[in-house]
Parts: structure tokens; C-alpha cells; sequence
């Protein structure tokens, strides 16, 4: 602003240095003065409040060899992982890791519906990694049946929290799920992981 002297001036911004000439400061005059609201981060959708982080480079998706099958992959050995990079990430608040994969116990040439099952989730903070066991709730648990239903009644959901204080100083988060022993097998994409907050 040149003209300040009396006027208002919204926080964050000075006003014209004496030394300054108007043709280095001001804006041009159809500018106008604009209230930013929250800052959406890159790869992010806002939905009211909550904010969804979602991963949309393919290298920032990588998965153990296994069955694909329209779109998923399967994970169906031990140790078998994906992995998601999250970037930009806000630094100051709580993160949920939500997920949404989908879970079977086959059975002959296909799977079941109505199945749960844990996997590991591993995740980088300020201080090293940190290991934790989510529990992937199936949606339709009252229709448990060995019987290949064609991928109908497999997806799960399950979330962790990530405290404000552990989230790495760059923002950026990778986060690697991998199949326990003796589990129910998983079936991962690059959207069934999200990063979500308010």
C-alpha cells in the first residue's frame, strides 16, 4: 500500500518503504485486496473440513510382484508390501493414514466375501521409522462364505494416526503396508491409501 497512512493494512503486510518509488510496490489497479482461506496441498482434495491427501504419480506407488486382477494387486505371501509417498503434507496438525484395501481367504479358484484381517503399517517420522498392526475391517462381515463371489463383499478399511510432532519437517510421508504370515490375502492400488486431516 502507498497510501497508508490512515488506512488499515491486513496483517502480514507493510506498507511502502519511504525509499521506494510506487512503480517497484504497487499493484497494478485492477488488483484487489483477496482473504485466503486454508492452504489445499498438492495432490489433495477438500471436502468440507477434511482435507484428502491422495498419491497420483505412479512412482510414487510401488508393490511386491504378485496377481493383478482388474486393477488390484494381489498380496498373498509373507512380507509381500506396498508402499505410498505422500508430499507436501501439513506439519502441524495430526494425520490420519485411511485405507481401503480389499481382503479375502481363497478358496479353489477365487476368494470369499466377508473377511478381515491385520496388516503392518511402517511409516518415516522426525525420529525413525515406526511399526504398527492396523486392523482391516471388512464392510459386510454378515456375509462371511468361502464361495467365490467375483470380488463383491472384499473391501476393508482401517485408519492409524500419525501425531502432529512425528510428521517429518518436508512433509512428505511414505507409507508401507506388508502382508503378516498366515493372514488373509490383500489386494492393494495406488487409491486405497489416502492421508487425510482437518
Amino acid at each position: 500500500m502507498t497510501n497508508s497512512a490512515n488506512g488499515t493494512v491486513p496483517a502480514g503486510w507493510l506498507k511502502m518503504p519511504e525509499n521506494a518509488t510506487p512503480s517497484n510496490w504497487v499493484c497494478p489497479l485492477d488488483y484487489k485486496w483477496t482473504t485466503l482461506t486454508a492452504t489445499i496441498f498438492a495432490t489433495a482434495t477438500q471436502y468440507g473440513p477434511v482435507v484428502v491427501a491422495s498419491v497420483v504419480n505412479d512412482a510414487d506407488f510401488q508393490v511386491s510382484p504378485g496377481n493383478y486382477v482388474s486393477g488390484w494387486r494381489w498380496l498373498t505371501k509373507p512380507a509381500q508390501f506396498a508402499a505410498w509417498t505422500f508430499h507436501n503434507l501439513p506439519t502441524d496438525r495430526k494425520l490420519y493414514i485411511y485405507l481401503t484395501p480389499l481382503v479375502t481367504r481363497p478358496s479353489g479358484n477365487g476368494g470369499g466375501s466377508g473377511y478381515s484381517t491385520d496388516v503392518k503399517i511402517t511409516y518415516e517420522t522426525r525420529t525413525g521409522s515406526i511399526n504398527a498392526t492396523v486392523a482391516l475391517k471388512n464392510t459386510h462381515p454378515e456375509f462371511r462364505m468361502p464361495a467365490d463371489t467375483v470380488g463383491w463383499g472384499y473391501e476393508t478399511f482401517g485408519y492409524l494416526m500419525i501425531p502432529a510432532d512425528k510428521i517429518p519437517i518436508d512433509g512428505q510421508i511414505t507409507v508401507t503396508l506388508t502382508k503378516f504370515p498366515n493372514a488373509e490375502h490383500v489386494a492393494v492400488n495406488k487409491e486405497c491409501c489416502t492421508i487425510e486431516y482437518f
